[in-house]
């Protein structure tokens, strides 16, 4: 619940009580995780005591049983040694050779690829079934039927989870546990891919020609984001296909870079799971419930720790690998703990899987553009849909309806703050007790935030337990120090944000280089508002040409060395010498979008509102028509018109090339007059 943007240099909080938050929630997590350490010591061999040492492990030099509760991590690590990282080193090879020599079949040498990858780790007939959803899918698309699409979508998620469809599915894999269940995870992560291309065919017009089943398949075999995901929508797996980004030094250092933090995330979740057993002391609920305060503490910080780690290395190798493809996968998973909204976590956790939700579930049912209600009932078949494609077990359905009240009291409470009686209320404060304000109401939502995660990760019996511990059988006490402490979190990452705000912009690069006129000794970028520029104007164009012709161009040089104000006749009102020309600056006031009919069958785009967020709009009009490959033009001073109907498309867009707009920032004003 939040009063507005604070501004960060005003809202800056003393140090020493930035350290005492630092201290207050660093300190108890750190010991926390050393009795965890302890207990795990402890109970070793009772915990394991038919377990011999996993000498198969990365680590075995460590001397301890490995808890193998994890059935993720131990799936991933076991195909990832016996076969997955010879199908990504080839891929890799197959790319590199691609790309030098015959980069115009690298969409069909990949496909064969994949095939060939995937004969040997699946078998024949697995693949078959992943090809027979594939070529449903096709056939829905073709009709461009958003209904039989999704319906399609539906039917096969519930052979997944159906009894008789599992029994058929496990003789076609050959009766090996191990790849039905490789089938299964792989099967989920296509249909999400094949949901995604089928929708966006639907979306081209009538006379728009339907992507070919060639494109349909490369996209949904990519070896790199296959297995495991993440997900990347149609249209942008589309686009980087088109429109690889170039493999420079900058870009391969950035690469190198990001396999490196995998590794080393990768070898500290193995150290994890040889020190610290919380996994496997969470599934033990009896041990678990009797458990003091402080042990169940730690158990639940690593849990939610490390499910963030597990996504790092999972998702960040295959996206390290998509990288040297020429694209640009969705960022790397934060942290949950680290993120104090039930919005933020959605947002930020797993940014593919947010994007087809948003794409696909949440703007076609209104999204946040049609009023509160429609926001929340978007918002609930957004967490249906995430809990039915998990299985749809009892501790999904209470997880996600859990996340959704969240979500509805944190959309109460934005209504709230921003009543005239909170403004007048907030206002009153100094903006660093704005921020603490700020803090302590998000303190409840993140500690609810992690306890609802907690119940996902490990089932309705553990969220019971933690939640017993900290509001049945340990109020007050264990209440009070759990949102002290998440006071202490909340606060640290509001100083995490103003690092943000003030930290290098992408896309600048730095150090600044700053062109001072010889004439004024102002920013060029400042002489066209004096009074008497000419002098200015002659030395720019002598000495810097280029700046000259960007602030300059187009503009007629006044007769006669008139440079002040004039009338309508032409004349220089009296004083108009000692005015300087300063242009109003207009307050972001968002986005609006409209689709126009030009004729019958045609529409355009209309987008207006840019120009108040600072951006240059002849660069705007540039960048849609490259990425629609279509015509794009500036209408007025502050509008530009594209050719066809992208207005779904823009809300990606958007906020994806300009961060400083929300997609809540953009309002989709509909079908208007030309």
């Amino acid at each position: 619940m939040a009063s507005g943007k604070i501004p960060v240099d005003t809202a800056r909080l003393p140090r020493i009580e930035m350290l005492l938050y630092l201290m207050g929630f660093c300190g108890p997590a750190f010991y926390s995780i050393y009795v965890v350490y302890l207990l795990s010591k402890e109970m070793e061999s009772t915990l394991f005591e038919d377990l011999e040492l996993d000498h198969s492990s990365f680590l075995p030099f460590l001397g301890r049983k490995k808890d193998i509760a994890d059935f993720e991590w131990v799936f991933w690590q076991t195909h990832f040694r016996e076969g997955l990282v010879f199908c990504f080193i080839g891929h890799v090879l197959v790319s590199r050779l691609m790309s030098m020599f015959v980069s115009k079949y690298r969409r069909e040498v990949y496909l064969a690829y994949s095939f060939l990858c995937l004969y040997f780790v699946l078998g024949w007939k697995p693949l078959g079934v992943l090809l027979a959803h594939c070529m449903v899918f096709y056939a829905a698309a073709l009709l461009r039927s958003v209904l039989l699409c999704w319906g399609v979508g539906i039917f096969i998620v519930a052979t997944l989870n159906s009894s008789l469809f599992k029994v058929l599915k496990f003789t076609l894999s050959g009766e090996d546990e191990s790849t039905y269940y490789l089938l299964l995870f792989t099967a989920a992560m296509s249909i999400l891919r094949q949901l995604s291309f089928s929708l966006e065919v639907c979306k081209l017009r009538k006379d728009q020609k339907a992507y070919s089943l060639i494109d349909f398949l490369s996209y949904n075999f990519y070896i790199p984001l296959f297995f495991n995901g993440p997900v990347i929508t149609y249209n942008t797996f589309h686009e980087y296909t088109r429109h690889p980004i170039p493999l420079d030094k900058t870009r391969l250092g950035h690469i190198v870079w990001s396999m490196c933090r995998v590794a080393i995330w990768a070898v500290i979740t193995e150290a994890a799971y040889h020190l610290l057993y919380f996994c496997e002391l969470e599934q033990q609920i009896s041990i678990l419930e009797n458990l003091p305060l402080m042990e169940v503490t730690g158990i639940g910080y690593l849990h939610v720790q490390f499910f963030h780690v597990k996504y790092m290395v999972l998702y960040g190798f295959s996206s390290t690998i998509a990288m040297l493809d020429g694209m640009e996968p969705p960022m790397f998973p934060r942290c949950v703990s680290a993120l104090y909204s039930f919005t933020a976590m959605w947002r930020y956790f797993d940014n593919g899987l947010h994007t087809f939700l948003v794409r696909y579930i949440y703007i076609p049912l209104g999204g946040s553009h049609k009023g509160t209600v429609r926001q929340l009932l978007a918002s609930a078949a957004c967490f249906g849909m995430v809990c039915y494609w998990h299985g749809g077990q009892y501790y999904l359905i209470t997880w996600a309806l859990l996340n959704w009240a969240g979500i509805v009291v944190e959309s109460i409470g934005a209504i709230v703050a921003k009543t005239a009686t909170v403004q007048h209320y907030t206002s009153q404060l100094s903006s660093p007790n704005q921020r603490r304000l700020k803090a302590l109401c998000n303190a409840p939502i993140l500690a609810f935030l992690i306890l609802f995660n907690l119940v996902f990760l490990g089932g309705t019996s553990a969220g019971y337990v933690y939640f017993d511990k900290f509001f049945i059988s340990g109020f007050p006490f264990a209440t009070v120090k759990l949102l002290a402490s998440m006071l202490d979190m909340a606060s640290t990452e509001e100083a995490e944000a103003e690092a943000g705000a003030k930290a290098p912009k992408k896309n600048v690069s730095y150090p600044l280089r700053i062109l001072y006129c010889g004439e004024c000794t102002l920013p060029v970028e400042y002489c066209e508002y004096m009074p008497n520029n000419d002098k200015c104007k002659a030395w720019l164009e002598k000495n810097l040409p280029s700046e000259f012709g960007k602030i300059y161009l187009g503009e007629k040089s006044p007769e006669g060395g008139d440079t002040g104000e004039t009338d309508k006749k032409g004349r220089q009102k009296r004083g108009g010498r000692g005015n300087i020309k300063i242009k109003k600056k207009s307050e972001p006031q968002g986005v609006t979008i409209a689709r126009v009919q030009r004729n019958k069958k045609k529409y355009v785009t209309r987008i207006r509102g840019l120009a108040t967020y600072d951006i240059d709009l002849e660069q705007a009009r540039k960048f849609f028509a490259n990425r629609f490959a279509c015509g794009a033009s500036r209408t007025d001073e502050d509008e530009i018109v594209i050719q066809g109907d992208v207005t779904d498309d823009i809300f990606d867009v958007v906020p994806e090339k300009w961060p400083e707009i929300d997609e809540d920032n953009i309002d989709d004003l509909g079908d208007q007059k030309r």
